[in-house]
């Protein structure tokens, strides 16, 4: 299986988070965003890339701005050390 790109990792995370915060189930999510379950499933475990106006709805449904749903994305100060604990993991499940 192909690995998922970092920065659809981020944001998947970054997704989940939120939804999470706002105590909001994956079922809930997808009613609110007018978007599937398979969809925000996908895109929450990275498997999915995704439009700006699906985000837009995703923001508009956790009631929050664009720009602080995809912040981690925009600066990805902790790409670095996220990527360097995927590949500790990956290394270690390969050993």
């Amino acid at each position: 299986m192909p690995s998922v790109p970092i920065n659809r990792r981020v944001l998947g995370d970054a997704v989940r988070k939120h939804r999470k915060g706002a105590k909001l189930t994956q079922e809930t999510l997808a009613e609110k965003s007018g978007l599937s379950v398979v969809f925000i499933s996908l895109l929450e475990n990275g498997h999915r890339t995704v439009s700006v106006d699906a985000l837009l709805r995703i923001a508009r449904a956790l009631k929050m701005e664009l720009k602080d749903l995809v912040r981690d994305v925009i600066y990805p100060q902790n790409l670095r050390t996220q990527s360097i604990r995927c590949r500790r993991v990956v290394g270690e499940t390969m050993a």
